[in-house]
């Protein structure tokens, strides 16, 4: 027994070792590359940004961030904010070459760097887009128009023929399962449970999805009607064709040439007066990492609030990945940045479907505090719908793209009774209880009337309490606000009409709010502020116990990490979230 623990021990020291190795190779080899390797920009670059997948708020914060040097062309909004605003008076940058693949990110992303693009090709910096796609959407085509000039890939279609919404209903699954959904929803628009008890989509949710997609349509075709001068019948026309192909849109003046990547360098390098002989190119990361980050200036402090939200207050995410918005920590960023006596002003960015109406209120009471300070103000990116517009009808001011998906002023409650799947499989469940509703949160039996009762009761409490908020957040009635809630979804044009939104753009926008609400001058630097600062490779491995490290010691809690994580989302609980769709 001893001989077996002590070469037990042998191979893990032996493992662990070999970990951190590998681990302290590539933080040397990080190092390297951002210290020894600083990129060197030529006079006559071409800049180019890629856009494909999701298009990230902000630079991914783990550890694999650091092995992977300052090379590339992906960036995140925050860092494309920046690329253009160091090359819009960078002399050694020529032109900017965009390579737009399909994306995965809402209309709101695409609607917040087609802007930034739109302000380098304002400031008189060539700009051109080549479509890489194999089949080129609306998002991708949309984000590629805000360029001089569009140049398609010779085998790729333009697949420009509407939008759909998508959604799985799995009521008939369940059924086969044996599986009994209960689930409230305060009130008819409060569609995010509707998937599990419903087999098809409800009347009120068909008509926010088809008011939604009705908008986000004739927004699209009037943007790149603007930009591409056809009006917006004759695109509509084209469109509903049901895709061109790379010479029928050529032919449509859809795009301005066919070729590749390398024909818009050498167009560009020929317009600049530049030798198409020698090409110089760098990506937009590497230009970030030699680009100048002045931290002169009025300070406004910058917090990403970034997926959906939980009450815990316990990180259960690894190094390796990120998570949601822990309303606890959200919170006691919100109060370090208003404590900071540099910082005048907050913009809190929300892109969150929403999550626990209790950790939603934590954020909530931060910001009403953080406001009797200084200026808080909310820039929304893609979502925030639900508990991502609790944590955000406080603030000062609302900005949002005219495509963000916000409002959804509802709960939704409910549980699945799993009993009749055990039985089916031949299981059984006995219980035991002390209190006449200690089973009310079972998992393995219904509600009974007098449970359903009593919850429906609490779940109209939480809505009301809702409502008030909202209406004293945006200086309203409850009268006014109680019919535009409902649970209803609404774009943030509409929320604009409505008064649940103050100002329609991206995180500009929310910038010069926050310096006209924070008396800073028209003229007077501004450096934006993260809140919390970056880690450095040493404290996300500590904070988060590098898990490969953890795993090969052995160690006995990571199973109970690994449970408290899933326990956050598996337990019963009011939620304050918008629902999952799937546009196209």
């Amino acid at each position: 027994m001893d001989r077996s623990k002590s070469t037990r021990r042998w191979i893990i020291g032996i493992l662990v070792v070999g970990g951190l190795l590998v681990v302290g190779f590539f933080v040397v080899v990080g190092f390297a590359l951002t210290f020894f390797g600083g990129p060197d920009v030529k006079r006559g670059s071409i800049l180019v940004v890629r856009f494909e997948g999701d298009i990230d708020e902000a630079p991914t914060e783990n550890v694999l961030s650091f092995f992977a040097g300052p090379g590339g062309s992906f960036v995140s909004l925050y860092e494309l904010r920046r690329v253009v605003e160091a090359a819009m008076k960078d002399d050694r940058i020529a032109g900017v070459l965009m390579e737009v693949g399909n994306i995965n990110s809402g209309l709101a992303s695409v609607e917040e760097a087609r802007g930034l693009i739109g302000r380098l090709r304002d400031g008189k910096k060539p700009v051109e887009a080549v479509l890489v796609g194999d089949f080129v959407g609306e998002k991708d085509y949309l984000l590629a128009s805000a360029a001089n000039r569009i140049i398609l890939s010779p085998e790729s279609g333009m697949l420009l023929n509407g939008l759909t919404a998508e959604v799985i209903f799995w009521r008939g699954t369940f059924d086969k399962l044996h599986v009994e959904p209960q689930f409230f929803m305060f009130k008819e628009y409060k569609s995010a449970a509707e998937p599990y008890i419903n087999r098809e989509m409800s009347k009120p949710m068909r008509e926010w999805i088809e008011s939604m997609l009705g908008e986000f349509y004739t927004r699209i075709l009037t943007e790149i009607s603007s930009r591409r001068g056809q009006s917006v019948q004759a695109l509509r026309a084209m469109f509903d064709r049901g895709g061109l192909t790379a010479h029928e849109s050529l032919e449509a003046k859809l795009v301005d040439a066919l070729g590749y990547p390398e024909d818009s360098e050498v167009e560009m390098r020929k317009a600049a007066g530049l030798s198409t002989e020698k090409r110089e190119r760098i990506g937009a990361r590497r230009y970030l990492a030699a680009a100048e980050d002045p931290q002169e200036g009025e300070q406004i402090g910058l917090i990403f609030a970034l997926g959906a939200i939980s009450s815990s207050g316990k990180s259960n995410a690894n190094p390796l990945s990120e998570g949601g918005i822990m309303g606890p920590k959200l919170a006691s960023i919100i109060h370090e940045a208003a404590e900071d006596t540099k910082v005048k002003a907050i913009i809190l960015r929300v892109n969150s479907p929403g999550g626990s109406a209790v950790g939603s209120d934590f954020v909530l009471r931060a910001v009403k505090e953080a406001k009797q300070k200084k200026p808080v103000i909310v820039s929304m990116g893609d979502v925030a719908g639900s508990g991502g517009y609790w944590i955000s009808m406080a603030a000062d001011s609302i900005v949002a793209q005219p495509s963000t998906i916000t409002g959804s002023i509802g709960v939704v409650f409910g549980k699945f009774n799993l009993t009749g799947l055990l039985e089916w499989a031949g299981a059984n469940v006995d219980r035991v209880k002390v209190g006449e509703n200690a089973d009310l949160m079972s998992q393995f039996k219904s509600f009974d009337p007098n449970q359903a009762k009593r919850v429906k009761a609490w779940m109209t409490e939480v809505y009301d309490d809702f409502v008030r908020r909202v209406a004293e957040g945006r200086g309203l009635t409850y009268e006014v606000v109680e019919p535009i809630a409902h649970g209803r979804v609404w774009t943030g044009a509409q929320a604009k009409e409505r008064k649940l939104v103050d100002a329609l753009g991206g995180l500009d926008t929310a910038i010069e709010i926050a310096r006209e609400k924070a008396h800073i001058g028209k003229d007077a630097k501004v450096h934006l502020r993260r809140f919390p600062r970056r880690k450095g490779i040493w404290e996300l491995l500590s904070d988060g116990e590098f898990p490969m490290v953890r795993l090969l010691a052995g160690e006995p809690g990571l199973n109970r990490r690994l449970q408290e994580a899933l326990s956050e989302w598996e337990t019963v609980r009011p939620w304050a979230i918008a629902p999952g769709i799937r546009i196209r």
